[in-house]
């Protein structure tokens, strides 16, 4: 069959023109998706720039609404028998708590005694709700704590524990002629102490003026060390801090119930508008607070309808426990952009929180 050179060069010219056509449309729909990817990527990046996620270290409000600025007297809680100092020591911690929050008029420990010396009373009788009421009203107190130890306590089990180990007690030659260790394996008696302590306690806080019990709590932590060999056993907490760690963390929850407290959480800053508001950002985001408020507070008077300075001020209050003032913050933010799901977001998380400081007193 003959074949035409010129007809064969212009097929060629057709299949290559096809295969060049397909390659642009691949190339345009490829062109396409990236580019749109890349506009999405880049709004990310500008996003990210323009705020960011922090924590930020805010006061709880207490699980009972119980009115503050009042004045609070801690009597020594009922100790064991075998632990005589322990109902002391656990009103000490709950004192050392509770002062930090100055959210009561605590009384000085070294006043009550005085008081109580003066009356020949002893603090270890005041366990009894009816008898701490009658305590509370010869100190002029508003609000009284006692409550009982239950367990203080540390107990030693020692033990042995079998530890395999293996030695090398010769060589020997394989088949390929390699000298090769011989391996014995052997136990030895390896002693062991088990330390485990455990510590419980309940309280009632007691409003003298009602003679009512308004919060009535307890709780019991365990904790297990366990000290392997002579090091480990050398190693292990001494028994006073275990009891003193585990006081500790019950008078930590006793206080959540009945005082504000630090607690941990996530909010939005964002770099705003003009240099004073990203100056407050860099600062906040460094942790200095009070010069980051102060920026915003003057960011705001260079552009009153920048919302970013309204919106980080609101999380400064909030860090400060002031959740009205958030709440007023963050309106202004949304007035201002009407839409934005974060300041929404925001004013509502604050006002959950105020309300829960608001909440009516009850017994």
């Amino acid at each position: 069959m003959y074949i035409n050179m010129k007809d064969l060069c212009y097929c060629s010219l057709i299949t290559e023109n096809i295969k060049n056509s397909k390659k642009c449309m691949i190339f345009k729909h490829a062109s396409r998706i990236f580019g749109q990817f890349g506009i999405w990527i880049l709004t990310l990046i500008i996003a990210g720039c323009t705020s960011t996620q922090i924590s930020i270290h805010r006061l709880e409000p207490p699980k009972y609404p119980i009115e503050g600025g009042k004045i609070l007297a801690v009597v020594n809680f009922k100790s064991p028998d075998y632990a005589y100092d322990a109902g002391e020591i656990f009103a000490s911690s709950f004192v050392s708590r509770l002062a930090p929050t100055r959210y009561y008029n605590l009384m000085e420990r070294s006043h009550m005694d005085q008081i109580m010396a003066e009356h020949r009373l002893a603090q270890t009788e005041y366990a009894d709700p009816n008898k701490a009421i009658e305590l509370g009203k010869i100190l002029n107190a508003d609000y009284i704590i006692t409550g009982e130890v239950n367990a203080f306590s540390v107990e030693d089990i020692n033990t042995i524990e079998r530890e395999e180990r293996s030695r090398i007690v010769g060589y020997y030659q394989d088949r390929r002629g390699v000298r090769q260790p011989r391996i014995q394996t052997y136990f030895v008696d390896v002693p062991v102490k088990i330390r485990e302590a455990t510590v419980s306690a309940s309280f009632r806080m007691v409003n003298v003026e009602t003679s009512r019990i308004i919060v009535g709590e307890s709780k019991t932590l365990n904790s297990k060390k366990r000290g392997y060999g002579s090091d480990g056993i050398a190693s292990l907490p001494s028994r006073d801090s275990l009891l003193t760690g585990l006081t500790d963390q019950i008078t930590d929850y006793f206080t959540t119930l009945i005082a504000p407290h630090p607690a941990q959480d996530t909010r939005k800053l964002e770099k705003g508008k003009t240099p004073k508001s990203k100056d407050g950002y860099r600062l906040a985001r460094s942790g200095l607070w009070e010069e980051a408020t102060a920026a915003w507070e003057e960011a705001l008077g260079m552009r009153s309808d920048d919302p970013a300075p309204y919106n980080n001020l609101g999380v400064s209050a909030e860090r400060s426990g002031d959740y009205e003032k958030a709440c007023d913050y963050y309106s202004q933010a949304l007035s201002l952009e009407p839409k934005n799901e974060l300041y929404m977001k925001h004013l509502k998380n604050a006002k959950q929180l105020r309300d829960l400081y608001n909440r009516p007193y009850k017994e």
